[in-house]
């Protein structure tokens, strides 16, 4: 079942169909309207306990528009996108729409676990019978043909449990394809581009929003915010669900996915139902036995009553009549033994089926602080998910200590699977080797490696159940709290928790409440002015411990998609203390504005000038100032060298990117 929200929208009065296109709404009263959204002094705030991010909102948008939102990391953006959607209620104000049901697309993109094409289609095909036609010009729109061509099945290649085996832009494309071909009259795309190049972008920009892009021939308005066994089969299926529950109720798609959940749960309860069913017809076969022989022995007894006394018969009876019970008990656990040999064959299957990343004592540790310089050497490697489709083929490169690298291509090129394969998430094929400093890192153990490099990945792994404090401190290294604070107040968001702490704050004492339970008076306080109406309930300043601040779940002080990249900064830059010389950043960027970006991108270098530095990035501007640049095509490593001269370089990949060219190798 999809769980139940508060909707405060109010929808308007569905008037005639134009062009076959669908219903065309108008506000009650005004029957030629054409208003597709209207915004009335609305303001929203992302939790309850959360400080407003819109205030008093008004504006129209008219049937067909393309709005485009373009402001600062952190405004609110999302939370609009949401509002729109009816995934957060307003505080005040009015918001109405034409369409109760809309195509959208989350930051973070969500798919479910099926095929491409099916993923594309959605459950039922939403409004549409599958056209060939249309799906096809979907998938030249989205650019996802040169894609589907390098995948073992095409569009019938299954993406699997939470799409591991796509980059962050081919799952981008795959949910905004998804948008498209389901053919809603307004469609909220939030930040759907942040993981695409330059090229990629301009592919789809001209082929949706251009004057003879897709969404003017759908007559579409498109709100664009710029800057996710039987039984274990439901698990999957409940799971996967909740994960995209705003992405479902946006499309219309809550019966289908309810229908499809209540058919897994019903296949997952079969075997205890058969189980049952077999149990009562034991017990009804035994109790049957038994009266047919009381009727045997008393019919021995009358044949045979020379033979026979009265005693004698009702003894056998008895003992039959004991004997009844102790069977039905054997019997019962018989059947239960049946069925706990099958669970631990299972298991067994799954023991011997899933191996382990490694074996006790098969790999060597690494030595005391290393990487302790930061050498990177990719020898001939090539590496796969699985052995039908190679994601890198044949790279062979040498990054010198303390260099810093920019790692580029369109979407699918193979820059994410680089770094994955230097910390083993992607398997080795062939006789290449990666060396770090000198360490073959096939001889290491994979987490006590992957524990030396500091990671930032695309998609932030936050715990919403923890603290602050937890969360910075993943390794529980025992930070100190103005190390922590220092981190934060480094990248940009100390201020932002202040301002988003839990409204019960200004009323405690500085003595806090700590992790293990103990109270203790924080050495860091802040004064914060509560002049503004909505961020506290007190008229005067108040002082806020750093262990308040640090002490509150994440869940409590909820951050933007670009704060939550901003957080996993701040985490790397506390990472230094205990971890090597090698920083991996994957589009650690990509959800915030050209101004942050900027300043981050400063943080870095001053922060990590000796370190060696490898950056994925889709903003070419952010690596042009790295000492070299590594152009990827087809998992194929194709140009390397000082952004300098490659941006001379005729026909190659970094100048192509730069001036958005489509790349033809």
């Amino acid at each position: 079942m999809i769980p139940s929200r508060e909707d405060r929208r109010q929808f308007m009065e569905t008037i005639t169909p134009v062009s076959g296109q669908g219903p065309v709404s108008a506000l009650p009263g005004a029957p030629t309207d054409k208003r597709a959204v209207k915004l009335h002094n609305v303001s929203v705030r992302p939790a309850s306990t959360a400080d407003l991010v819109l205030k008093n909102i008004s504006t129209v948008w008219k049937r067909g528009d393309l709005v485009v939102i373009s402001v600062s990391v952190g405004a609110g953006k999302t939370s609009l996108a949401k509002a729109l959607l009816g995934e957060l209620s307003q505080d005040s104000g009015l918001i109405q729409t034409a369409y109760k049901t809309v195509a959208y697309c989350a930051q973070v993109a969500w798919l479910v676990n099926g095929t491409a094409k099916e993923v594309i289609c959605g459950p039922g095909h939403g409004r549409r019978t599958f056209d060939a036609a249309w799906d096809k010009r979907v998938v030249h729109a989205c650019d996802l043909e040169e894609d589907f061509a390098r995948m073992p099945d095409g569009d019938q290649t299954v993406i699997g449990s939470r799409s591991i085996t796509l980059s962050g832009g081919q799952k981008q494309r795959i949910a905004l394809a998804r948008a498209i071909f389901a053919g809603q009259d307004l469609i909220i795309l939030d930040d759907t581009l942040s993981a695409l190049d330059a090229s990629t972008q301009r592919h789809i920009t001209n082929n949706l929003f251009g004057p003879n892009g897709l969404f003017k021939e759908l007559g579409t308005t498109v709100l664009r915010a710029i800057d996710l066994e039987a039984r274990a089969l439901v698990d999957s299926s409940f799971l996967e669900t909740l994960g995209g529950v705003a992405t479902i109720r946006a499309f219309g798609w809550p019966q289908a996915f309810s229908r499809d959940n209540a058919q897994k749960l019903d296949l997952s309860l079969r075997p205890d139902y058969m189980l049952t069913c077999v149990q009562r017809w034991l017990d009804l076969v035994l109790d049957l036995i038994v009266p047919g022989l009381a009727i045997c022995i008393i019919g021995l007894g009358v044949v045979l009553k020379g033979t026979t006394t009265g005693g004698q018969i009702g003894l056998a009876l008895n003992v039959v009549l004991q004997a009844n019970r102790y069977i039905l008990r054997l019997v019962s656990a018989w059947t239960r033994l049946e069925t706990s040999l099958g669970a631990i064959s299972r298991v067994r299957e799954f023991e011997q089926s899933v191996l382990p990343e490694e074996e006790p004592g098969q790999y060597s540790q690494p030595p005391t602080g290393w990487p302790a310089h930061g050498a990177v050497d990719f020898a001939n490697v090539s590496a796969s998910y699985n052995d039908s489709m190679l994601v890198l083929d044949g790279v062979s490169l040498t990054i010198a200590p303390g260099t810093k690298v920019g790692v580029v291509g369109r979407t699918g090129s193979g820059k994410s699977s680089l770094l994955l394969t230097l910390l083993r998430l992607v398997e080795l094929q062939g006789p290449g080797k990666v060396y770090v400093d000198g360490l073959d890192i096939c001889d290491l153990s994979r987490n006590a490696m992957r524990a030396r490099f500091i990671t930032v990945p695309q998609d932030p792994m936050l715990v919403k159940i923890d603290t602050v404090r937890q969360n910075l401190d993943i390794a529980a290294t025992d930070l100190s709290e103005e190390e922590m604070v220092r981190a934060l107040q480094r990248v940009g968001l100390w201020q932002v928790l202040l301002t988003r702490r839990d409204r019960e704050t200004c009323s405690e004492s500085s003595s806090v409440m700590l992790d293990d339970g103990t109270r203790k008076q924080s050495p860091l306080a802040h004064s914060v002015e509560a002049d503004g109406v909505e961020q506290l309930p007190c008229n005067e300043s108040v002082s806020v411990p750093a262990a308040a601040i640090l002490g509150f779940t994440m869940d409590s002080v909820p951050l933007s998609q670009g704060q939550e990249q901003l957080f996993s900064l701040a985490r790397a830059l506390l990472m230094r203390r205990t971890r090597g010389r090698v920083v991996l950043l994957d589009e650690a960027t990509s959800s915030v504005d050209a101004e942050t970006d900027g300043l981050l991108q400063r943080i870095l270098r001053e922060e990590f000038g000796e370190y060696t530095v490898i950056t994925v990035a889709h903003r070419l501007d952010t690596i042009m100032d790295s000492d070299v640049v590594l152009a990827m095509h087809g998992g194929k490593l194709v140009e390397a060298g000082p952004p300098s001269e490659l941006v001379e370089k005729e026909g190659g990949i970094l100048k192509a990117l730069l001036s958005g060219k489509k790349l033809k190798m």
